[in-house]
């Protein structure tokens, strides 16, 4: 593999002022495609580059390029012509547009190229698009059906059949997009997958019930020292166990319940929760200065219940501690939003976003992202393969994606569902002279 930076650069100073376009990228290629040739003015144009899905091609052939640029390197004007496949919008889905219908299947995209003029494509993903008759505004070629539901203020997956769950390591992997329709392929770029936040149940300390000021690890729980104390705990809906742990000799403040080496109170509830088969994995911590208790599971059903203990000394209504009757609501799994919110300037309704941290986002080169933790890889074929790695443990999901559009798939030239520029031919318009074009494309 080699490294191709490309970098762009266009400015110029009109009345003062001065504008300019800058962009760059960098992508790892191993193949190249470098010809230079001389073409007349024959009506038919002189094919110069290929573009062939699944082979190493030839001189002038690429699977598959990262950048193809193209530079009229003579004194005369070049037409350049580039072999399309042509779609048209049939309702929520693309077809093809046959020879034997208004279209021709697979017409010719023609520009003219000035004497040191040039142009440069990042990809060979191109076609032509036709609307249904009648329509009003052009529809996108990557937008045909949409699995599952997105809704736009908080930047999430709202619907769609829990999928997964992770294993421990938080990797799962799928043979079929997780069995969701998806013909014709998935478009690049429009997965995204939102999994589940676990169950929850908080003390409720600062509540108008329990009036307290939010606690950190420093605060003292004013319960008694080196006493056994006890509270019931169900979990994703399973039957309750009974959780005792017994208080430091020395320490009563709350303390870190991460912290091995600590003496607290909460560090001793996670211990004892460690150790009971059923427990295992819930976490206790302070979030937000209250004392939450956390499923371990990141599922649907994802659930805690606290209560009364079945034997053993109560801790609730001990010290810090509120009555079992005081402590706050369970909180249901939810999938994960952001802290995006809508607003209105006058009429108009406006959109301030928040992150997508939580979301896993397709790059669309064939990998996920996410900033939370996480990464995978795609096959975006029908029935393709995704994998994901380092996601959250022990959760399901919903996934999203557009799929049966024209850009859908992997990079394909198929006779009815190619979604890239077959071929670039050039000729010279000049009658009387031949022109000379300078391709180069890295793959």
């Amino acid at each position: 593999m080699a490294r191709l930076t490309v970098n762009t650069t266009a400015e110029a100073t009109i009345d003062g002022i001065r504008r300019e376009f800058r962009a760059s990228s960098i992508h790892e290629v191993a193949q190249i495609v470098d010809v230079e040739a001389k073409v007349d003015h024959s009506d038919e144009p002189a094919t110069i580059f290929t573009i062939t899905p699944g082979t190493k091609g030839g001189a002038a052939a690429l699977e598959n390029f990262q950048f193809l640029g193209i530079k009229n390197a003579g004194s005369t004007v070049l037409e350049i012509m580039i072999k399309l496949l042509q779609y048209r919008d049939n309702s929520t889905s693309d077809v093809y547009a046959a020879t034997a219908s208004p279209f021709h299947q697979q017409p010719y995209l023609s520009a003219l190229i000035y004497p040191g003029q040039h142009a440069t494509l990042p990809c060979p993903r191109l076609l032509i698009y036709n609307e249904d008759i009648g329509g009003t505004a052009p529809e996108s070629a990557a937008a045909a059906k949409l699995v599952s539901g997105v809704n736009n203020v908080t930047k999430a997956v709202t619907s769609g059949t829990d999928r997964g769950p992770t294993d421990g390591t938080g990797y799962v992997t799928h043979s079929t997009h997780f069995t969701e329709t998806d013909t014709n392929g998935v478009v690049p770029g429009s997965y995204v997958i939102n999994f589940y936040a676990a169950g929850y149940q908080a003390l409720s300390l600062t509540d108008t019930t329990n009036k307290r000021l939010p606690v950190t690890e420093n605060d003292d729980t004013n319960v008694a020292l080196n006493t056994a104390y006890a509270f019931n705990i169900a979990l994703d809906g399973g039957s309750a166990v009974t959780i005792s742990f017994t208080t430091d000799s020395s320490n009563e403040k709350l303390g870190d319940p991460t912290d091995s080496s600590d003496t607290g109170v909460l560090r001793k509830i996670q211990e004892a929760l460690d150790n009971n088969n059923t427990a295992r994995g819930t976490t206790v911590r302070i979030v937000d200065g209250d004392i939450r208790f956390t499923s371990r599971f990141r599922k649907s059903e994802s659930a805690v219940a606290l209560a009364a203990p079945s034997s053993g000394t109560t801790i609730w209504g001990v010290g810090i501690f509120p009555a079992i009757g005081d402590v706050g609501s369970a909180v249901a799994a939810t999938l994960e939003g952001d802290t995006g919110v809508s607003a209105k300037r006058g009429s108009t309704q406006l959109l301030i976003e928040g992150n997508t941290d939580h979301l896993m986002l397709d790059n669309g080169d064939g990998t996920l992202s996410r900033v939370n933790g996480g990464s995978g890889y795609i096959d975006y074929d029908e029935g393709g393969d995704v994998s994901l790695y380092g996601c959250p443990p022990f959760a399901e999901f919903h996934i999203a994606y557009y799929y049966d559009a024209a850009h859908s798939g992997e990079v394909s030239s198929h006779a009815t569902t190619g979604n890239i520029m077959y071929s670039v031919a050039a000729r010279s318009v000049s009658p009387l002279k031949q022109g000379k074009i300078k391709l180069t494309a890295f793959g």
